[in-house]
């Protein structure tokens, strides 16, 4: 289970050749942070895809607006929840989308599918929807923290 956020669906283009830049300084922090969680689903989309036959999936999920104390020391972030108030939902809410997803054994084939959910229910993940987007992002990941080609022992499914 990938927690991620809706600000995946910003439209960022995205480079899977440039992810070790520091995106913050060239698109602005909000975009940078939509190009972020774009890459979670597509990961998590690719997971699952590796992950086809051995009976396990992994899936992506927007948990909600959520009150917590999340970017509270960030004056960007503090400021845009002023302009654009929303409706927060208390932890043990946005807790459930989270529990359900790793719990529910009707979501299984959704998972085995690489799914994206949010309010508890499976939504599309837009623009995330290019297999070969999420092959790339995954091998441009994988190369960054020294993964590329490696395997560990017992380890049934290929890093490349």
């Amino acid at each position: 289970v990938t927690v991620t956020s809706n600000a995946h669906a910003i439209p960022v283009p995205l480079d899977p050749s440039k992810l070790s830049r520091p995106y913050a300084r060239t698109l602005g922090p909000m975009l940078a942070y939509g190009q972020s969680k774009r890459c979670n689903v597509l990961m998590a989309k690719e997971l699952a895809r590796r992950l086809q036959g051995t009976g396990v999936g992994s899936l992506a999920l927007h948990p909600g607006n959520v009150a917590s104390n999340l970017g509270h020391d960030n004056l960007f972030f503090r400021l845009a929840l002023k302009a654009v108030p929303c409706v927060h939902k208390s932890v043990t809410q946005g807790a459930a989308t989270t529990v359900k997803a790793a719990l529910d054994p009707v979501l299984d084939q959704a998972a085995r599918m690489g799914a994206y959910l949010q309010a508890c229910a499976v939504h599309p993940a837009l623009g995330c929807d290019d297999p070969a987007l999420n092959k790339a992002v995954w091998e441009a990941s994988s190369e960054l923290v020294g993964l590329r080609g490696r395997r560990s022992s017992g380890d049934s499914t290929p890093h490349s």
